[in-house]
């Protein structure tokens, strides 16, 4: 049986299909002409067609607005984990068990980010706009018992200090939030910023994780921050915000014993385990900001790293 999934982009369903069985129904005819023939309909007649079904699919209300890239994890019992978010779902993660779709852990997913059913929470937690989605990173040994796994995501202000991002770690065995750490470095407003814009640090790549055979290794990931300035808008010559520069920063986070709950993520980290980049671009005076992200306050504070 070959198992594959879809994720359509935001206010889809999740759906796993399985592949029951081809039926020949003889040899594909040639094709007179490009597309099949006069009505381009790309058919071929006597083709073998598959016949598919769904072995689950979650279309419950916290399950619209998919918008990570679902993760199958390595364990010896598959399991799939994705996010959604939206005007409704502040930041929810959900894992279920890959062949039947029961959720391992709350039917509903669990919140990583604002309340839910009263407070959206960042519009970004898992990507938005022109931002891809942010993925999800599993420790699971192949073949080994369930691990953990790591959600990356944006929340302004996580810690009440004024940094952005933040770290879930989940246990795959019980689909518990074990823990949610701030990561220092993602500052909401840029030191050379010499105007007040409307977005912060966010997460810009895909987190990476590298382990070794005890498990131990480094979480690495790119932020970037853009750098606000006076300037006009070129529609009404009035005065706005426009985005003068940008900062991109690699973060190295030394994780050991990843694949346990008690995983520990390093907070002193050894010298060169983390760099900065700068990549400065100068915009016109006339162009205008379409940055937008969602500001919160009165979070409650979370532990943060000392250092990345």
């Amino acid at each position: 049986m070959v198992l594959s999934s879809r994720r359509p982009v935001l206010g889809g369903v999740i759906a796993i299909v399985a592949t029951l069985g081809v039926t020949s129904v003889g040899s594909a005819a040639s094709w007179p002409m490009f597309g099949g023939g006069s009505a381009r309909s790309s058919f071929a007649f006597g083709e073998a067609n598959a016949s598919l079904t769904n072995a689950w699919v979650a279309t419950a209300a916290t399950d619209q607005g998919v918008f990570t890239t679902p993760l199958i994890t390595q364990g010896a019992r598959p399991l799939v984990a994705y996010g959604t978010q939206g005007s409704a779902n502040p930041g929810l993660v959900h894992i279920r068990d890959l062949a039947s779709g029961a959720a391992i852990g709350p039917e509903a997913g669990i919140n990583v980010d604002g309340t839910f059913g009263t407070d959206a929470g960042d519009a970004d937690t898992f990507g938005g706009g022109n931002k891809a989605s942010i993925p999800f990173v599993d420790s699971s040994a192949p073949g080994g018992t369930p691990g953990q796994l790591f959600v990356m995501h944006n929340d302004d202000n996580s810690d009440g200090a004024g940094n952005d991002v933040a770290i879930a770690q989940f246990d795959l065995a019980t689909g518990e939030l074990v823990r949610e750490v701030t990561v220092p470095n993602t500052p909401h407003a840029h030191p050379e910023s010499t105007a007040v814009g409307p977005n912060g640090t966010d997460v810009s790549s895909a987190p990476l994780l590298e382990l070794d055979a005890a498990g131990n290794g480094h979480l690495v990931f790119r932020t970037g921050q853009p750098i606000y300035g006076p300037g006009t808008d070129p529609l009404t010559g009035l005065p706005t915000v426009v985005t003068t520069g940008r900062e991109e920063r690699i973060h190295a986070i030394p994780v050991t014993n990843a694949r346990s709950r008690g995983a520990t993520i390093t907070r002193e980290r050894p010298s060169g385990q983390a760099t900065s980049t700068r990549r400065r671009a100068r915009a016109r005076a006339s162009s205008a900001s379409t940055e937008h992200r969602t500001s919160r306050s009165g979070r409650p504070s979370r532990p943060a790293f000392r250092a990345c």
